[in-house]
């Protein structure tokens, strides 16, 4: 999903900072995440400024950090327009070019595109706070020739339930996903009966257990119930059983 993120300071990007504000963000980004087949020469990611005033664009990439210094990140990648000036109703291509780093040729790798909107400040109003807002997205590099289908990876997730690993610890719903590839939700609940726990919309990594702590221990017979982003971005409704509890954790 796209998260937006209020930043006073544009990495390098000089805002005004008096007020009264303004908030309103132009940029459009076509996609809330995006595959890179390794095969590939490029991908390309459209970008418009919906607005009325022209808007500066800068993108990069990162690994996971997102408080990471762009000009200090190390990504096989190359963008075609980090840094861009984009008019009111313009729309372009931003390219991304994989550099041949080498990368594991068994699973997913998960990067993420930052785009950092700075708008434009109006003639004769000194007085205006100008916000930046910031996208980040998942960029997934698949290899070529991952065995199995994307499309089924979040029904084949494990869940199990584990008690408290020592007093004062929470328990936990563990999910293990034994396939190549991430699993994206956007919605994940463990229910008993009526009663609902949310637990957020996890990223669960390729050949990765991942613990997802709960608020209170639950009982054998609670279900997951999730709802997960396929490559095309639509979105899909599953529902699973959690295996039993067990003594400890492996």
């Amino acid at each position: 999903m796209i998260r937006r993120c209020l930043h006073r300071c544009g990495l390098a990007l000089g805002l005004s900072l008096v007020l009264p504000a303004s908030a309103d963000a132009a940029l459009n980004v076509v996609g809330s995440r995006f595959i890179y087949p390794a095969q590939s020469d490029a991908l390309s990611i459209r970008i418009g400024n919906g607005g009325q005033r022209p808007i500066l664009v800068q993108a990069w990439l990162d690994r996971g950090d997102g408080s990471a210094d762009p000009s200090t990140v190390q990504v096989p990648f190359v963008l075609s327009r980090p840094l861009s000036r984009v008019e009111p109703q313009e729309k372009y291509a931003l390219q991304l070019r994989y550099t041949g780093e080498p990368l594991p040729d068994d699973r997913e790798s998960l990067f993420w595109l930052n785009l950092l909107e700075v708008p434009s400040r109006d003639e004769g109003r000194d007085n205006l706070l100008l916000l930046s807002y910031r996208l980040r997205m998942k960029v997934l590099f698949r290899p070529r020739g991952l065995p199995g289908d994307p499309r089924a990876a979040a029904g084949q997730v494990a869940w199990r339930l584990l008690p408290a690993a020592s007093p004062g610890k929470l328990a936990v719903l563990e999910a293990d996903n034994r396939s190549p590839y991430h699993v994206s939700l956007t919605r994940l609940e463990l229910r008993e009966g009526d009663v609902a726990i949310a637990l957020g919309h996890p990223t669960l990594p390729p050949f990765s257990r991942t613990p997802l702590p709960l608020p209170k221990p639950a009982r054998a017979g609670a279900r997951v119930h999730y709802e997960v982003v396929d490559d095309q971005g639509r979105i899909e409704v599953g529902v699973a059983s959690t295996g039993p509890p067990v003594a400890e954790h492996p």
